[in-house]
C-alpha cells in the first residue's frame, strides 16, 4: 500500500499511470483478491489518497464496504448493483475522502431518486466531486438531494448550483441550508431554484408550516428561504423570528411574498 504518504497531484497522476502500463502491478492501495471489506479509519487519508482508492475500487468487484471515516460505504448499493431508492448517508461523520469515493461510484447508478447527505463535512472538495458525478450522469430519476449541513462554502455551493441546473427535471428539492454560502452563490441558487422550481432550504412542496426561528440565518439564508417561497403554492405560515436577516434578507423575502399575492 501507497497510501498515506502525502503525495501531490503529480504524484498520484504518475503512480496511476504507472499502474495503467504494469498490468502486474494490482493495486497500489494494499488490497487482496476477493477481499469484501476494507479499513482505513485513523489513516488520515487525503483526497488525493481517496482518488488512488477510487481507481480500484471499481475493479474490485468483491469488495462490499470500505471504511475512510468510521462508517462502512455501502459500495454495492452506491454502484446500483443492489438497487435502492434511497441513499441515505445523513450524519455518518463523512468527509472529503469519502465524499470523493461516493461521488466515483454513484455516476453510473441509474435507480436511485433520493440523496442524502445531511451532517456531514464533505465541503467544498466533497460537494464538487459529487456534483461533478451527478453532473457527468444526469440521473432521470433523481428528486431529491440534501447537503445541509455540510461546511459547504461559496465554491461548493456554486457547483451545486451547476448540477441543479443541468439536472433532470424531476429533481424538486436541493437542499444548501446551513452551510457558509455567500450572497453570490445564494443569488445563484436561488436564480436556478425558481426557475426550476427546486426547493433549497428544506421545506417541502406541499409543506404548509415552517417554523425557522432562532436558526441564526443571515441574508444569504433568507435569499434561498425567499426563492422556496415563489416555488411552492402550499406555504402558509413562515415564522423567521429572532434570526439575523438584516434589510438586505428582508428585502428579498419582502418580494418573494410580494410577487407570490399577486
Amino acid at each position: 500500500s501507497l497510501l498515506a504518504n502525502q503525495f501531490d497531484e503529480t504524484s498520484v497522476a504518475s503512480l496511476l499511470q504507472l499502474k495503467k502500463t504494469r498490468p502486474a502491478l494490482t493495486t497500489l492501495c494494499g488490497f487482496k483478491r476477493d477481499q469484501t471489506r476494507a479499513g482505513f479509519m485513523g489513516w488520515g487519508l487525503t483526497p488525493l489518497d481517496a482518488r488512488l482508492l477510487a481507481s480500484e475500487i471499481s475493479e474490485l468487484t468483491s469488495l462490499l464496504e470500505i471504511n475512510l471515516d468510521g462508517f462502512a460505504l455501502p459500495i454495492k448499493q452506491l454502484t446500483g448493483e443492489l438497487p435502492v431508492e434511497t441513499l441515505d448517508l445523513s450524519r455518518k461523520g463523512l468527509g472529503v475522502a469519502s465524499a470523493l469515493v461516493i461521488a466515483s461510484l454513484i455516476g453510473s447508478n441509474e435507480t436511485f431518486t433520493s440523496l442524502r447527505l445531511y451532517g456531514n463535512k464533505i465541503g467544498d472538495e466533497g460537494a464538487a466531486a459529487i456534483c461533478d458525478a451527478l453532473q457527468a450522469h444526469p440521473k432521470a430519476q433523481l428528486a431529491s438531494f440534501d447537503v445541509s449541513h455540510n461546511s459547504i462554502g461559496p465554491q461548493g455551493a456554486r457547483s451545486v448550483a451547476a448540477m441543479a441546473a443541468a439536472a433532470a427535471r424531476s429533481l424538486t428539492e436541493c437542499n444548501v441550508c446551513y452551510n457558509d454560502i455567500d450572497r453570490e452563490a445564494a443569488v445563484l441558487l436561488a436564480r436556478i431554484g425558481t426557475e426550476r422550481g427546486i426547493m433549497l432550504f428544506g421545506i417541502r412542496h406541499d409543506q404548509t408550516q415552517a417554523s425557522l426561528s432562532a436558526k441564526e440565518l443571515g441574508p444569504e439564508d433568507a435569499i434561498l428561504v425567499a426563492s422556496d417561497v415563489l416555488v411552492t403554492s402550499s406555504l402558509l405560515s413562515l415564522d423567521l423570528h429572532a434570526n439575523q436577516l438584516g434589510s438586505y434578507g428582508a428585502s428579498a423575502l419582502a418580494r418573494a411574498m410580494a410577487a407570490d399575492c399577486s
